[in-house]
C-alpha cells in the first residue's frame, strides 16, 4: 500500500517528528497497523460521517486523531493532528502527494 499525504497532514507529521518523537512513533505504529487491517486494530478506528464519508479516524492520543482513507492500494492521510471541528479536508485526491515526493522535497 502506497502512502499519500495531504499537505496539511505532511506538515503535521513533520511537526510531531520535531516536537514529540513519542507521538511521531505512535503515528508510525498506526500507519503500519492500517496497512494490515484498515478498519480494525490500534487507535479505536471509527468511520467518519457526512462530508467525511469514506474516511476513518484513529486515536493518536486524547486530543489528536489520524484521519485517513484507503483507496485500493493507496493510503491517503488527511491529517494527524487535532480532531472534531479542526478537520481540514483536502478538496480532492490530486492534493495528496506520494511520500517519496514529499520526502525528497523536504531535503
Amino acid at each position: 500500500m502506497t502512502l499519500y499525504w495531504s499537505p496539511a497532514a505532511w506538515e503535521d507529521y513533520q511537526y510531531w517528528s520535531r516536537q514529540a518523537p513519542q507521538v511521531h512513533a505512535r503515528i508510525n505504529a498506526l500507519l503500519a497497523d492500517i496497512r494490515l487491517h484498515p478498519e480494525t486494530g490500534l487507535g479505536a478506528p471509527l468511520p467518519l460521517l457526512a462530508g467525511w464519508s469514506g474516511y476513518w479516524s484513529r486515536r493518536i492520543d486524547r486530543k489528536h486523531r489520524l484521519v485517513y482513507r484507503v483507496d485500493g492500494k493507496r493510503l491517503l492521510v488527511a491529517q494527524c493532528r487535532y480532531h472534531d471541528g479542526h478537520f481540514l479536508r483536502a478538496a480532492d485526491d490530486s492534493l495528496f502527494n506520494p511520500l517519496e515526493t514529499l520526502a525528497s522535497s523536504a531535503s
